[in-house]
């Protein structure tokens, strides 16, 4: 099983979405053919979770010839951008908001990572929540990772949130992006 993000060299107008069906499971039902060889080619879309994934597969023929296959594949980028949410927030609560920033690539990565916050329903910004700057800087070598951390105060009255964390490099001949989105009750 192979996967791959197709990276741009150009720089792009926009950066890409961000990621938002973290699902953690992908099933698919395919009808599937082989080639003369006995080849069989698989294609379907995975979730947008940075994670390794379980491959499983079971499939027979129509004599009831049967086989199966077990293997793993990652799915990651050269600059990852994980936040690291608690499970939900009370009104009064101070807490430290997590985002896992991680360099992919052969190389030293510098830039910035934003945190962002919306009321879920309306859709206006709860950055007021953000207790300093909606924005850090790193710097990191090749295969590192690092947290960085926003605090957040929950004030009295606050509904349900979205949160929207995205990094970005700076400086670097290869601009790399990546985002995640979700709420956080």
């Amino acid at each position: 099983v192979t996967t791959h993000t197709p990276f741009s060299t150009a720089r792009p107008a926009t950066a890409p979405p961000p990621r938002r069906n973290l699902a953690e499971t992908a099933f698919f039902l395919p009808a599937l053919v082989s080639d003369a060889n006995g080849t069989v080619t698989l294609e379907f879309a995975l979730p947008d979770t940075l994670t390794t994934w379980q491959f499983k597969a079971i499939a027979h023929d129509e004599q009831l010839r049967s086989g199966t296959l077990f293997d793993t594949c990652v799915t990651a980028k050269d600059l990852m951008v994980e936040p690291q949410p608690p499970r939900f927030l009370r009104e009064g609560d101070v807490v430290q908001f997590p985002v896992k920033v991680s360099n992919g690539s052969t190389g030293r990565l510098t830039g910035r990572v934003r945190l962002a916050l919306f009321d879920a329903r309306s859709n206006d910004s709860r950055e007021a929540l953000l207790d300093g700057p909606a924005e850090r800087t790193f710097d990191l070598v090749a295969g590192a990772s690092e947290a960085v951390f926003f605090t957040i105060r929950v004030a009295d009255g606050t509904d349900v949130l979205r949160y929207l964390a995205t990094g970005s490099t700076t400086g670097s001949a290869r601009p790399l992006s990546d985002g995640e989105e979700a709420l956080l009750p």
